[in-house]
């Protein structure tokens, strides 16, 4: 099953942790994108054991969307494109999407192996690009994005990283 990552939102700390099934097998190659390639988990308000709709999110914009609603978690990693740096000023992340009044989304940025990190908050009529600057969460690279519903609604389309060349 794809762990859930919903103990987040109240504080504590989740691992990025792989799906099982990948994790295993280990011939799972995955060709180089700038877009997220990998669903971790996406976990809507009363669904047990997540949704694989959030497969939809994966690879560039589309308009094929999930909704982001207050307590849905949606994980998604590069594992493509590998770590992600820090690039001093500049933002690494772009959320694609749109945000509806009064949304606020908490955003978490997971260094490679270990547990996700809190970055920044995503909030409607501010925010309305969906950049990420993983500096925020003071790590100094990222594989991983969550983001948590707080309030309102939002629909993701995809996940971006900027400024990193696929070097395969």
């Amino acid at each position: 099953m794809v762990p859930i990552l919903v103990a987040l939102w109240l504080g504590t700390a989740c691992k990025a942790e792989l799906p099982e099934q990948l994790a295993k097998d280990a011939s799972g190659v995955f060709p180089c994108t700038t877009f997220a390639d990998l669903l971790i988990s996406y976990s809507p308000p009363g669904t047990e054991g997540g949704s694989e709709l959030g497969q939809r999110t994966l690879g560039a914009p589309n308009g094929d969307t999930v909704e982001l609603v207050t307590d849905a978690v949606l994980s998604v990693s590069f594992l493509g494109l590998g770590s992600v740096q820090d690039r001093l000023g500049a933002d690494e992340f772009r959320v694609h999407g749109t945000f509806a009044t009064n949304t606020r989304i908490a955003v978490y940025v997971a260094p490679p192996g270990d547990d996700f990190v809190f970055s920044r908050y995503i909030v409607s009529g501010e925010d309305e690009n969906g950049e990420i600057d993983i500096a925020e969460a003071r790590v100094s690279a990222a594989t991983s994005i969550q983001l948590v519903g707080i309030a309102g609604l939002a629909t993701i389309d995809a996940f971006e990283a900027l400024g990193t060349p696929c070097s395969n």
